[in-house]
């Protein structure tokens, strides 16, 4: 469990993605107890649901996303290889493929250990 100090600073930077998501005018839903943010944005073809969680112990932010597709069993192996080929060419974040039921989700982690985070990294985050 996270200290007084930590819990302090990731209610900081709870605040900081509430505000960075208001300048936006997102809509969204908190969960304030566990510093979770959850939302969404409509893509060019599928709506992309992001959840934001603080983790107060370990000093980080994880924005989630899950894709609205799951590989079939018969392709996970190509999923897999074609999963690793993408991420060892993105700059931020990774998909993550779930080898026992297909499911594949985009997540991104920053740390805010020893800094102040602005409302734009989330914004980039999102």
């Amino acid at each position: 469990m996270a200290d007084e100090v930590l819990t302090k600073r990731a209610k900081v930077v709870y605040d900081t993605i509430c505000k960075a998501l208001d300048s936006e005018n997102w809509k969204y839903s908190k969960d304030e107890e566990n510093f979770a943010i959850t939302t969404g944005a409509k893509g060019n073809d599928l709506p992309i649901d992001m959840l934001f969680l603080v983790n107060a112990d370990a000093q980080v932010v994880t924005l989630y996303s899950p894709l609205q597709i799951k590989a079939n069993e018969d392709n996970r192996v190509d999923v897999a290889m074609a999963t690793c080929i993408l991420n060892d060419r993105l700059l931020h974040g990774s998909f993550d493929l779930n080898i026992g039921d297909g499911g594949i989700r985009f997540r991104m982690t920053t740390s805010y250990m020893g800094s102040i985070l602005g409302e734009d990294v989330f914004k980039y985050m999102a």
